[in-house]
């Protein structure tokens, strides 16, 4: 497993993305021709290098516990994204995708699919925006690619995730949906940490 043999080897798994703990994002490769293997990690984007470091410590120890003897190892936290692969797949839109989702309120779930569609609509490839929903309070969404792929295939990232869980969420007060290219998160809580650049907008 590529990330045993990088992060272990090095002694240096405390660190985010095992080289860079600044960053919160590292892709690498190991070995030669049909032995050679591709590794990955990303924090979300407003997420500390200390508690990236954690998650991508988390991330590892996981993997290396469950998935030792596998040639595709995926694994997704709240904050961090890992993956290695026998097969090559950086800049690679990876289509693949699964929702997690929260309790429902009808009263915001259709404002809140159209809020973070508006937001995936910016094509920025990390953004986080908040909503005014009247009585209902606020709320918040953040999207996020990986820095591996383009800025339009991030732009189909999102879209696709939009039209696949369109009907899906329905009422949902929040969401999150994580894929191997492009996530989204929405809930009525600030869920991500101040370090972000928000900007607000309003429900007529």
């Amino acid at each position: 497993m590529l990330l045993q043999n990088i992060c272990l080897a090095d002694n240096n798994v405390s660190t985010a993305g095992c080289k860079d703990p600044n960053s919160g994002f590292y892709k690498t490769t190991a070995g030669e021709k049909s032995e050679k293997i591709y590794g990955l990690v990303q924090c979300r984007g407003d997420v500390s290098a200390a508690n990236c470091a954690n998650c991508t410590n988390k991330s590892v120890a996981v993997a290396l516990q469950d998935c030792l003897k596998s040639k595709t190892v995926k694994v997704w936290f709240t904050w961090c994204y890992l993956r290695d692969s026998d097969q090559p797949f950086f800049s690679v839109w990876d289509k693949s995708t699964y929702k997690v989702p929260t309790h429902d309120d009808p009263s915001v779930g259709s404002q809140g699919f159209n809020f973070l569609n508006g937001l995936a609509a910016a094509t920025l490839m990390l953004q986080a925006r908040v909503l005014n929903v009247g009585q209902s309070g606020k709320g918040y969404g953040m999207v996020q690619c990986t820095r591996d792929i383009s800025r339009a295939n991030c732009s189909k990232c999102f879209d696709a995730q939009l039209m696949t869980f369109r009907t899906i969420v329905g009422n949902s007060r929040g969401w999150e949906i994580y894929g191997y290219s492009c996530s989204m998160w929405y809930h009525d809580n600030q869920f991500y940490f101040s370090t972000m650049t928000i900007s607000s907008i309003s429900v007529p």
